[in-house]
């Protein structure tokens, strides 16, 4: 391939690109709400109400999997952001950006 397009030059904005097929500036609070790392912050990862190319496939009848990091969400525990939330079948992987 000669060329390469990204939505962003680091991984969690390109990725939710990847998946919802948005900017990741049009995000619910600009991405913030996926970036959050403290734990005293309410929310983690991508929210519930994003329609995401998983969602759409399982719909299609495929059947989907997220093998990899996720760091859609920040978190070190099941929680809301987790893939199996947001449309995929299987997750085998690492939480936040850490592995």
């Amino acid at each position: 391939f000669p060329r390469w397009y990204t939505a962003s030059p680091v991984c969690t904005p390109s990725r939710y690109a990847l998946l919802t097929g948005r900017h990741p500036l049009r995000s619910q609070g600009k991405l913030n709400t996926v970036l959050r790392w403290r734990a005293s912050d309410r929310w983690h990862g991508l929210r519930q109400g994003e329609v995401t190319l998983p969602e759409l496939l399982r719909q299609a009848g495929y059947f989907t999997a997220f093998v990899g990091k996720c760091p859609l969400g920040g978190q070190s525990r099941p929680g809301p952001g987790m893939p199996t939330r947001h449309g995929f079948d299987y997750f085998y992987g690492g939480l936040g950006c850490s592995l």
